[in-house]
């Protein structure tokens, strides 16, 4: 089956614009879960917390890392 070179632009066009939204869509989550992160680091700067507090976070942080490293970056 023939395409036209005038079809496959718009075709292009589109599943780029797919990838971008879901591209933004997936960065929005992880900085949002950065911030999340930030943000109980900054609370317990200064505080002991007991192992299965900090089990959690190392989890927690583990995961974020697994999510970033799905995220090509941006930034050279």
């Amino acid at each position: 089956m023939a395409i036209k070179v005038s079809d496959m632009e718009g075709e292009v066009g589109a599943l780029k614009s797919t990838v971008l939204k879901i591209w933004g869509e997936q960065q929005g989550k992880y900085d949002a879960l950065v911030v999340l992160y930030n943000t109980a680091l900054a609370q317990l700067a200064n505080q002991t917390i007991s192992e299965g507090a900090q089990a959690a976070l190392d989890d927690f942080k583990a995961k974020l890392k697994e999510f970033d490293d799905t995220i090509p970056d941006t930034t050279a």
